[in-house]
């Protein structure tokens, strides 16, 4: 990876308000840096999680601590005008309940001191055909799901070390193998969501009866032991009820491996899954994740892996102007519309072109 490039190339993504282009960020510098060494840049090789590790690796290790916490989650941004291939196709958005033609990634971040950093990256990529009877056509398929991926991300952050108490995933991670995965294998606790459709039950014998939980009949901020089949150890299950902004009730569960932590603690704990919330946001909003014409499975992954870094670079930023990343970016804005006033102006008055009275 050419590193003088890929500065360039991710300062570029953050200040770009068009089209990310390799000719727009040569034209920015004067065409000091060709358009074509950009283009070889962005297909020249793989940028990979390693890489992303390798890079804020430093950052990492310099705030980490043993109450941080792991957040991983998938977001799946739209792509409905750019050709079908392994990586941009139909993939599931469980926000939206349906298909949409776009990329699905997945991130794994570490949040600690109120800093957030991409520490895991990956890409869906349907590489292989089925026949569905139910639509008579062929459909993509992953080789892998994105729980193989999530714990092949927990494993990876293990292995290098990384301090940390808690994974946290909404509920569409929630099942017995992510669960006995966390607490046996990388030997951490764990805050989900529940999903619904898993029966909880209040023993085991109950569950060899068969006689499961109806979770409704707890009360607000209650916490009982509970099991579901095929983990052998106790969980601990919350429940709040909040209002949503039409002031109606809406009941939240949350599951905790820890049974140490009162109702109170696990939901405050797990208000921190929101960071990798608005990681996705700024990723989408301000590092023009989505303003690429890249044209091949390489070059589109290396502009969003180039995105997720200009995130990074944003918190960095953050950390040092105390400004948020939504801040940063209309400073940004700010300071080019007046350079671009300034520049019309200087125009106008060689041209001698004054408003008539």
């Amino acid at each position: 990876m050419d590193n003088k490039i890929f500065d360039l190339y991710t300062d570029y993504l953050i200040v770009s308000t068009n089209l990310a282009t390799s000719v727009n960020l040569s034209n920015i510098l004067d065409n000091e840096i060709s358009h074509d060494k950009i283009t070889r840049f962005l297909s020249g090789e793989d940028f990979t999680s390693r890489d992303l590790w390798k890079k804020v690796k430093k950052k990492v290790k310099e705030i980490e601590r043993d109450d941080g916490v792991l957040i991983f989650d998938d977001s799946v941004e739209e792509k409905r005008y750019t050709d079908e291939n392994d990586l941009i196709c139909w993939h599931w958005d469980h926000t939206i309940g349906k298909s949409v033609k776009g990329i699905n990634q997945l991130t794994l971040i570490y949040y600690s001191q109120d800093i957030t950093i991409p520490i895991g990256l990956e890409f869906i990529k349907k590489t292989e055909l089925r026949f569905d009877k139910k639509s008579n056509k062929d459909k993509r398929y992953s080789k892998k799901d994105k729980n193989e991926y999530f714990r092949d991300m927990l494993l990876v952050a293990k292995n290098n070390g990384i301090k940390y108490k808690y994974s946290m995933t909404d509920s569409w991670y929630f099942n017995k193998d992510n669960i006995n995965f966390i607490k046996l294998t990388v030997k951490k606790d764990l805050i989900m969501a529940y999903k619904a459709t898993t029966h909880l039950f209040m023993s085991k014998e109950d569950m060899t009866n068969g006689l499961n939980i109806d979770i409704k009949s707890l009360k607000d901020k209650e916490s009982i032991l509970v099991y579901i089949k095929g983990v052998e150890f106790a969980l601990k299950l919350s429940k709040q009820v909040l209002k949503d902004q039409n002031d109606k009730e809406i009941d939240i569960y949350l599951i905790t491996s820890d049974l140490t932590l009162e109702n109170d603690d696990i939901f405050k704990l797990y208000r921190k899954r929101w960071k990798i919330e608005e990681f996705f946001k700024s990723m989408k909003s301000n590092c023009s994740y989505s303003k690429s014409p890249t044209g091949t499975v390489r070059t589109q992954i290396n502009h969003f892996f180039c995105s997720v870094y200009s995130v990074f670079k944003l918190e960095l930023l953050k950390i040092y102007s105390g400004y948020n990343h939504f801040a940063l970016k209309s400073k940004i804005y700010l300071a080019g519309i007046k350079k671009s006033f300034q520049e019309l102006t200087n125009i106008k008055k060689k041209a001698n072109i004054y408003c008539v009275r």
